[in-house]
């Protein structure tokens, strides 16, 4: 598995958006919310739809990580 991490705390709206959309893609595993971060599980192979998604709503990743 794979995380998209997020150095940016989110504001409601697109927090929703966000999620409406991951739960389209396949693979898409959870959303971890933090204080001022957020932390996207993927499985490995489908991060690049993510990613793709991420650049359309103007959120930046700050790295990807992979689990174990």
């Amino acid at each position: 598995m794979k995380s998209i991490i997020i150095g940016k705390k989110l504001e409601e709206e697109v927090r929703k958006e966000l999620e409406e959309e991951l739960r389209k893609i396949k693979g898409f595993r959870e959303i971890v919310y933090g204080y001022m971060s957020a932390e996207i599980v993927f499985e490995e192979k489908e991060v690049g739809k993510c990613l793709k998604l991420l650049k359309e709503l103007d959120i930046p990743v700050e790295r990807i990580v992979r689990k174990l």
